[in-house]
This record gives C-alpha cells, structure tokens and sequence, in this order.
C-alpha cells in the first residue's frame, strides 16, 4: 500500500488548470501506474480507481491538466446528456462523419469503441457533478453534436474524484523509462528534478496518457516540416518524449506527419479569446474585409486557405449576440485580448473596420453578401453548409480576433486496439501497455472533428481504465 504525506494543496481553479495533492510516498506499488495527468489520464485514474484498484499518477508537470485549451471545452456526442439523439444524429453518423473527414485513416475499430462509448461517457460525467447545455453547437464538427459544460470543468471534475477515490499524484518527475519484470509492462522508472531515480510498479500495467508533441518544434520539423515555421498553442510539456520511449520498447506507431492547426491569436498569451466555437455565427476575414474560405470546411483546408493568405492579416468576425452566446469563460478572454491588443470592438462595422485598417465600404459589402446567403440557405462563395447558415451577423457591437494558424495537435502516435491495449510492430498486444488521448495516434486520421479530441481523450482514457487487469 502506498502511504502518503501530504505537503500541500493548491486551490482548485475553474475554468483552468487544477492544483495539486503533493505527497512523499514510502512505497511505490500499486495496481496500475497512469503516465499523464490531462483529461485522458484523469479519465482512466477514475475509471481504474472505481473498481478498485489502487491508482498512481505520474505527471512530470506542476499540476494536472496544464495542456488543457479550456476546461470547459465542447464534447462530441452522437447523443444529448439525456440520452437524445443530437439533431437526428446517431452513432453510425458520428462514425462516418469522423472517417470519412480523417481520410479514412483511422482505425475503424478504435473509431468505433470512441464514438460508440461516447454518450455513455457524457452521461458518466453528469453523475460526477458536472452540467452541461442541452443545446448543441455544430464546431467544425459537422453536426450539431457538441456540448458546453455550464459550470465544473472537466479537470476540476475529474481530479476531484480520483482524490476521493484515493488516487494519489505524483508531480515534478519525468519517465524515463518502462520495463518489464514478468510477463507484462508494470514498471514505470522517473527522474526528480534533483536528477533522482525513482521505480514505480503497477501490478497489472501501465496507461500512456502522456500527450502528444504539438510543443517540441524540433519533433515537428523531422516529422512534418511543413508546419515548422508555425507557432504553437500547446503547453511545453507536449514533446512527445513517453511516446519515443514506447517506441523503444517495441510499440507501433502511426501518422507521425499528420498535424493539426487552428486559428489563434498571435502571441503566447494565456487566456486567448476566440470567435470560432460556433461555425453558425463568425466568418473568417482577411487584410482586405473578404471571406477567403468557408468557415465549416475542414481544418486541414482551413490551414490551407490560411497559408494561402501569407502574413496578411486574417480575422474572425462576429457580432455581439454571438459572443454573448458563448461561455463566460470565452468572453472574459475576448475582453482580455482588447488590453492584448488582438481583439477589436467596433460599434458599427464602419467602425470596427477602421480599427482594423479595412476600408469600411468592403467590410460592409462582405458582411450584408454573407447575410443574403444566411437569408437564402446558400453559400454562393465558399459553399458553407446550409445547416450552418443559421445566424446573420447583424447585432451590433462587432468584434474582430487576430488570429495565426497554430499547432494545435499532433494526430499520429501509439497504435492501439478497441481495448485501448498499445500493439506491437506486429499487431499484437503489449501485455500490460494501454494507450489514451492524444498519445494514440489512429483515432482521426489526418483531422479531428471539433469536440472528438476531448471527447475522445476522456471516452478511452475511461476504456483503458476499465480494461487495465482484464484477462
């Protein structure tokens, strides 16, 4: 048993990274060892510690959940947190919406145990506390299947369950190695910050939670340098380091290139307002006050069209009945980027395009053009669907965002199975090796869906939780 000494707690922080339980252990055996303390690693310490099983958490981090965009980001659910289907959605739908916009270079097993398990997730987080509205957003997600928490994020939910399901956190100490001692994966070696060694075991294995390496640029430039030069938006703990480990130790992996960019606001600010959330109520802008893509295309063809732009400015434009449509959390960050510098107010269009260096007449004749195509159910410019042309922009006050494409994600990592088990160069299972989150890198093929990388990290970061000690 694993005995602990508390030092200190941090106070929990809604709406962003969550503070932690520091202990010194005397022992360091338990049942399972989680490598990673993001949502995926929440997810499976919960879901391992509520059969039972005693759960030790490594995250080489301060705190839990630090790459976490938003804690109260949207879910991908074919089905409502009441069971509803989502606008006619259903899991056949979030299945082929998924594949097919990932260029059907998922693994269809994997991709089903995700979508399949997805509302059954959602609900499970209701039972733990959390709230979320009934109405969902179309977010790039190609149907109206993402939900908004209204309240408790889902670190803060989830770190407050695995403490009292008895968890216990391990922070500020790197993996530097996993071994085998039997037949199974169950060691996990880590180094302090002092340099210190230290040896963990898991009787019955070890979960990679551990990230991607959206944050290590030098990774990104040997594996897809086409996006070398961008920024990007990850916390510096994604590089990727316990997925090279695995490698190592003999794990397949997948779709290294593959790359996942969004827009964000230049600079490395730490609440970064946005006005993309809901496909239905922005369009995209550039230096000169005309669309340039459709704001529903897929993200791959977004960075596209992005690039094509060069260096000129690019802009999400809104009005005011949008924003105060989106979380408070969103607009609190959007107030912020004024004093950054990055998100403009303008009283009227003419307004805000002065603060924006754009001839009024254009802005003007660019927003009346796409309110005729939300009038008429037509996009005649870029093809936005008709389902996401539902809202003119049309209340003042307008706001803009600067925004950059930046990493968001990397999409290729860890080979699994529809049991979360990490394979092998050949195909087999790795007694006692599990795999969640954005560590695994054949859930979405060459894009994710808005909403499926959250929904998908918790959903199978829960699977391996429950499929950790299963013969």
């Amino acid at each position: 048993m694993i005995r602990r000494t508390l030092i200190g707690m941090a106070t929990l922080v809604v709406g962003g990274s969550v503070g932690a339980f520091w202990f010194k252990s005397k022992e360091t055996v338990s049942d399972v060892i989680v490598v990673g303390g993001g949502y995926a690693g929440l997810a499976a310490a919960v879901s391992a510690a509520k059969k039972g099983l005693k759960v030790v958490v490594i995250e080489k981090r301060a705190r839990v959940g630090l790459n976490t965009h938003s804690d109260r980001g949207l879910f991908a659910s074919s089905k409502s947190p009441s069971g509803e289907p989502s606008f006619g959605d259903s899991v056949e739908n979030h299945f082929r919406q998924s594949y097919d916009s990932g260029g059907r270079l998922a693994d269809p097993a994997v991709l089903q145990a995700f979508v399949s398990r997805a509302p059954e997730t959602l609900a499970w987080l209701g039972n733990l506390g959390m709230s979320f509205d009934k109405t969902a957003i179309n977010s790039n997600s190609l149907w109206r299947r993402c939900y908004q928490p209204l309240q408790n994020g889902y670190v803060e939910t989830l770190y407050r369950e695995a403490i009292r399901l008895g968890v216990y956190f391990v922070f500020n100490e790197k993996v530097i190695d996993i071994q085998r001692t039997s037949n199974r994966m169950d060691v996990v070696i880590t180094s302090t910050d002092r340099g210190n060694k230290k040896e963990y075991k898991g009787r019955y294995g070890i979960i990679l939670c551990a990230g991607g390496f959206g944050a290590n640029l030098s990774l990104i430039k040997r594996f897809s340098p086409k996006y070398e030069q961008l920024e990007s938006d990850n916390e510096q703990g994604s590089s990727g380091e316990v997925l090279l480990l695995a490698k190592e130790k003999g794990a397949a992996l997948c779709g290294l290139d593959r790359i996942l960019c969004l827009p964000r606001p230049p600079g490395n600010f730490k609440s970064q307002g946005y006005l993309h959330l809901n496909v239905s109520r922005f369009i995209f802008i550039n230096s000169q006050g005309k669309r340039f893509v459709s704001e529903d295309a897929l993200r791959p063809a977004i960075t596209e069209a992005f690039f094509r732009e060069g260096n000129n400015p690019v802009y999400e434009l809104a009005d005011d009945l949008a924003v105060k449509n989106y979380q408070l959390d969103i607009q609190k960050d959007l107030w912020r980027g004024i004093e950054h510098g990055t998100v403009f107010k303008g009283k009227n269009l003419a307004d805000l395009a002065s603060k924006l260096s754009i001839p009024p007449d254009l802005l003007v004749d660019t927003v009346e053009r796409y309110n005729s195509f939300v009038e008429n159910k037509k996009d005649l410019d870029f093809g936005k669907s008709s389902l996401n042309l539902l809202h003119k922009i049309a209340h003042g006050p307008f706001w803009a965002v600067r925004v950059n494409m930046k990493i968001h994600e990397s999409l290729g990592g860890l080979v699994i199975d529809e049991r979360c088990r990490v394979l092998d160069e050949a195909n087999h299972p790795i007694l006692g090796l599990y795999g969640a989150g954005s560590i695994v890198g054949n859930v979405h093929g060459n894009n994710r869906l808005g909403g499926n990388g959250l929904s998908s990290s918790i959903t199978l970061g829960r699977l391996a939780g429950q499929e950790v000690g299963r013969i």
